[in-house]
């Protein structure tokens, strides 16, 4: 049985690669229109509007402190279980006064799963401040594996949690629907892009310390890489 490393990145050549053991970035807000380009997602929360198809959107308005949104991966026979791509205009989880906003992703049935959140809107960068979380109750290996893709770059303030996973995927190099389909073959996902945004974790000053995937294998893509503490997975 192959790694989840092995399978991500078999025969993948890109500008630059960090896997570490796991850790931390600040957002006003939740994801935000968000379209389902592959797959089956529903998606519920208090802010959260759209079922996520072409002509219906997820939109985010009016996030308060605490604000939560679920998505629920139904159909998709990958390699890897049930898979969905969805395309966001904006990819980012807040952080309000010490409460978090809080995204969770689960498989229907408590089914291994796999998710491409990839960012194609104005292409700002994402800041996770919040907690994103996989599905808590399924088993180890079943958690899910969420990808977020953005280009502009990514942040982790020293608030955000990413837990409960079987593995995180972070990186500012693109991934295409056609590549992300390799995930879980011999294959494996390819990583491609020019840029040179990066990836930054816990660079923000204060006392507390960012969690990323602490129990789940993470992988960081991205030309350069700044960590400025934290605690991160392997």
């Amino acid at each position: 049985m192959t790694s989840l490393r092995s399978r991500l990145f078999h025969g993948t050549a890109i500008a630059a690669l960090a896997l570490m053991p796991a850790a931390a970035g600040a957002a006003p807000a939740l994801p935000n229109t968000g379209v389902v380009a592959n797959g089956a997602v529903n998606g519920s929360g208090a802010t959260l509007s759209g079922t996520g198809t072409a002509g219906d959107p997820f939109v985010n308005a009016g996030v308060v402190a605490g604000s939560t949104n679920t998505f629920v991966v139904g159909t998709g026979a990958g390699a890897a279980g049930q898979s969905a791509i969805v395309n966001w205009g904006s990819f980012d989880i807040g952080s309000t006064g010490g409460t978090n906003n809080v995204v969770t992703f689960t498989g229907a049935g408590d089914k291994s799963f796999s998710v491409l959140n990839r960012v194609t809107g104005a292409l700002n960068p994402t800041t996770i401040a919040g907690t994103l979380s996989g599905n808590a109750a399924a088993a180890a290996g079943s958690r899910g594996t969420i990808f977020v893709i953005n280009e502009a770059g990514i942040s982790f303030a020293n608030s955000a949690q990413v837990t409960n996973l079987t593995g995180f995927v972070a990186s500012s190099l693109g991934v295409t629907d056609a590549d992300f389909a390799n995930f879980g073959t011999a294959a494996g996902v390819r990583f491609t892009g020019a840029g040179s945004a990066a990836i930054t974790v816990d660079a923000d000053a204060g006392p507390a310390h960012a969690t990323i995937a602490p129990d789940s294998v993470l992988l960081l893509v991205a030309p350069s890489l700044a960590v400025g503490g934290g605690a991160l997975g392997a």
